[in-house]
């Protein structure tokens, strides 16, 4: 299992990659949203990020920014470590369906048990969509009628099965018992090709 840590703090984005070195396969640290192009995220289970990165530390944008960039990039679990007092960043954050919310300072325990936990739920998660079975979030508008939420649910049921298959469309319509041309629909139909 793969960790990723979206820290500027070097000092404490270096002892979290240290304490959590023996618990996942690979634990990788940034420091800012830019480094992302450095580094493959499609495989990351779980992810710690801070909301005040650069260039606006005093502000929660940037980390929301990583938010949003995992949860259309990958399948990880997300817990936000921050410094972000205001109650906008945490309704933000978890309007974006983070896993858990965790103020700095906090305790090093707390940590490792949300850590742990959403590593847990997320092997489980796996063993599951390898049984065939699969959850799905989407955010919905009080607003919104129900053709644009049955589509919401369409589209990432389509993006999650694109990523279990690795974007191999042939195997994807098998499983389904689907021809390719009525997958290539979807495709085209949510802008996913």
């Amino acid at each position: 299992m793969k960790l990723l840590i979206v820290e500027d703090d070097k000092f404490l984005r270096e002892f979290l990659e240290e304490i959590f070195a023996e618990e996942f396969d690979e634990v990788v640290g940034i420091g800012r949203f830019s480094e992302f192009r450095d580094i493959s995220i499609a495989d990351t289970d779980v992810a710690v990020v801070d909301l005040g990165l650069p260039p606006s530390v005093n502000t929660y944008e940037e980390g929301l920014k990583v938010i949003k960039y995992l949860k259309n990039s990958s399948n990880a679990k997300i817990i936000v470590l921050t410094g972000q007092e205001s109650d906008e960043a945490a309704i933000e954050s978890i309007a974006e369906g983070v896993y858990d919310y965790i103020q700095k300072p906090a305790d090093v325990e707390d940590i490792k048990r949300v850590v742990k936990r959403a590593k847990f739920i997320k092997e489980k998660e796996d063993a599951a969509i390898k049984k065939g079975k699969m959850k799905i979030e989407i955010s919905v508008e009080n607003s919104e009628d129900f053709k644009n939420v049955r589509e919401k649910a369409e589209r990432k049921f389509l993006e999650n099965l694109l990523k279990i298959h690795n974007d191999n469309v042939s195997r994807l319509a098998k499983d389904l018992n689907i021809t390719r041309e009525k997958v290539y629909y979807y495709l085209k139909k949510f802008n996913l090709r």
